[in-house]
């Protein structure tokens, strides 16, 4: 037991809004302030003066701030009585601030009366407020003020990156890394690392905290923060106990993973969350110079790349030391990436999150009607249309000087005057606006040319030197010959002034079966969240207020999905289909099933609980259902309806 709540006094006076008015008596403050709670509960060590102080920061005015400490003592009966099991730490306190207005503009209203403060920041991210207005409320301050701030001081007893992660919103989160947050941040109060709190929040109404975790790895944090055994085999079900036997010298359990808050990832760590972290439990942290030229360039978030990727080691690591390099020499020429390799295996997307990574505008152009110079540029003036341009040449007369993408896909289908067109802009960045003549720089231009040609030459390599082999085996495939194969068939098929001018050819290989799972998965999650979003009539969305429950079997329910349905030609787009014909059928048809009127009073209840299982059918055959479980209660943690099937906790089911 620690000291009543009263053992340490803050009283604080003349406190300026937006600042809290701090009471003493509230018991969320309680871990926070005293550290025999902290201590007890495996947290940091701290002492007095440094909460005391970590209060100060947060409230940014320690002139304002008048502390009392007062003495108490704790018996050794006290201290020797065993601690009570903590709480699962998968929400914050709540904070309390006074407003007289709560509308979107608070954070301009407020940046001319205040100084910057976290708590206001982290009342801002519980109350919903917009990444906007977020972003408005941090940028009205000065830079330097800010960073002196946001990643030392905490709130409540938890770094403000905890109340971003709270708000399940990737944005949010990448925005507060890049002004200087820790990835690797810890809350006082157990010693939880913010990675470990963001899988956790999942049991919080059963969110889908996938994007929040793929982010904070992206930009650093430390996936040994969780147990290596809960992921390194990423499809096997996490096990809630620590196996037997295991030497902790060899694999220590992170300090702050107690039996509870393990027995709860184990619940809620999902297979894409366990892939990625085994991906980022093998890939070599960028280099402090890496970070250097990114954080200059602004283009941190480029790190993210391989944690929006399924598979493709070889592709992400080639593209992002190629653009990194290009960035930090200020190359005066544009980058031309040519993206080779079968269909639906990551070449559009890859293209799309570097756009969205590096916060730069992307132009896909469709090349299968580029049959003429005209179709890809737009006539010369005098012709007719000459004024209007086309879509690619406005683009690049709107972007010129500025760093942007263009992504021409199905590359092969152009013909060999495109390509011809093609060359100047590709070499030296120079090419002249057809509506009026005039010059435009496009030397920071980052070209992308996806193409299915050489689909055969890439996939004889990979069964070859890559399929069945282990991780460290495939990272030794001999990828400079194969490289030497692709200049030459593409010099045979388009030419060698062209090829010349490919800064780099891409590979893209096909899915490993492990790899085909998880790009299941992910297509499920999707799924889940767009059924997740509540009843609209308005808007004709009468499927709704849904939560889709996999459990511990969505390793093997994903691989079978995968084993049934993948394509190598087709790719990613093959499991998609699957998908749709198995799950989004399957519960559409059990959705359908009920007379009941469709209302939007049902988003005012708790989620309406499907789960996807493998049953065994006729002749032992196993086939996916989907069943109705019941509808949740928030308030209590249960299913209520349908036989005598409740949810003991958020994700884990028991018949009774």
């Amino acid at each position: 037991m620690g000291p009543p709540p009263a053992a340490l006094g803050l009283p604080v006076t003349n406190l300026p809004l937006p600042f809290p008015k701090f009471d003493a008596s509230d018991k969320r403050w309680t871990a926070f302030r005293d550290p025999a709670v902290v201590n007890g509960g495996r947290g940091v060590k701290t002492d007095m003066g440094s909460v005391i102080n970590g209060i100060q920061h947060s409230l940014a005015i320690k002139e304002e701030v008048k502390v009392e400490i007062k003495e108490y003592s704790i018996s050794e009966t006290e201290r020797e009585e065993p601690p009570q099991s903590p709480p699962i730490p998968c929400l914050l306190p709540r904070i309390q601030l006074e407003m007289s207005y709560v509308d979107d503009d608070f954070a301009l209203q407020f940046a001319e009366q205040s100084p910057y403060s976290n708590f206001t920041l982290a009342w801002a991210l519980q109350q919903s407020f917009s990444s906007e207005a977020i972003r408005k409320y941090i940028s009205s301050y000065e830079p330097k003020d800010v960073r002196a701030v946001i990643g030392l001081a905490t709130v409540q007893g938890y770094p403000v990156l905890f109340y971003a992660v709270e708000r399940n919103c990737a944005k949010t989160v990448r925005l507060l890394l890049e002004l200087g947050c820790s990835p690797t941040a810890r809350s006082l109060l157990y010693n939880v690392p913010v990675l470990g709190f963001a899988i956790l929040h999942a049991e919080n109404e059963l969110l889908n905290t996938t994007d929040v975790v793929t982010t904070l790895l992206g930009l650093g944090a430390d996936p040994t923060q969780v147990p290596n055994d809960m992921f390194t085999d990423y499809l096997r079900a996490p096990k809630g106990q620590r196996k037997q036997g295991i030497k902790k010298d060899q694999d220590p359990e992170p300090g702050w993973c107690i039996p509870e808050f393990r027995a709860a990832l184990a619940r809620t760590l999902n297979l894409t969350q366990r892939y990625f972290l085994a991906k980022a439990h093998r890939l070599k942290p960028p280099s402090g110079r890496a970070k250097q030229v990114a954080v200059a360039h602004k283009v941190t978030a480029l790190f993210e790349a391989p944690y929006h990727l399924v598979g493709q080691a070889p592709a992400t690591n080639m593209v992002l030391s190629r653009v990194f390099g290009h960035i930090a020499l200020c190359a005066n020429t544009p980058l031309v990436l040519l993206y080779a390799g079968p269909s639906g295996h990551g070449k559009t997307e890859l293209a799309k999150q570097m756009g969205t990574l590096m916060s730069l505008e992307t132009l896909i152009v469709d090349c299968t009607e580029m049959k003429y110079e005209t179709d890809m540029f737009g006539p010369k003036a005098p012709y007719v249309g000459s004024a209007e341009g086309s879509p690619l040449n406005n683009y690049l007369a709107q972007q010129s000087g500025r760093r942007s993408i263009v992504f021409l896909d199905e590359f092969e289908k152009t013909t060999d005057a495109v390509r011809r067109a093609l060359l100047l802009a590709f070499d030296s960045g120079i090419y002249n606006d057809r509506r009026n003549g005039k010059s435009l720089d496009c030397t920071r231009t980052i070209w992308v040319l996806a193409t299915n040609m050489a689909e055969s030459t890439i996939v004889k390599f990979y069964k070859t030197h890559m399929q069945d082999k282990s991780e460290a085996e495939q990272a030794k495939a001999p990828l400079s010959v194969l490289d030497s194969m692709l200049k030459k068939e593409f010099t045979a098929a388009m030419g060698a002034p062209l090829t010349g001018r490919f800064t780099l050819i891409v590979p893209f290989f096909p899915f490993s079966p492990n790899e085909q799972a998880v790009v299941v998965h992910k297509f499920i999650l999707d799924f889940r969240d767009n059924i997740r979003r509540p009843i609209d009539l308005l808007e004709n969305r009468l499927v709704g207020h849904i939560h889709l429950e996999l459990g511990i079997q969505d390793g093997k329910i994903s691989s079978w999905l995968a084993e049934m349905g993948y394509e190598e030609a087709l790719g990613a787009r093959s499991l998609q289909r699957v998908v749709q014909q198995l799950v989004h059928s399957k519960l559409a048809d059990r959705y359908l099933e009920g007379d009941e009127v469709i209302t939007e009073f049902v988003n005012d209840g708790g989620l309406q609980v499907y789960r996807i299982k493998l049953i065994k059918g006729e002749g032992a055959v196993e086939e996916l259902v989907v069943e109705k479980i019941g509808v949740l209660d928030r308030g209590i943690e249960r299913v209520i309806g349908v036989g005598s099937t409740i949810l003991t906790m958020p994700g884990e089911f028991e018949i009774l």
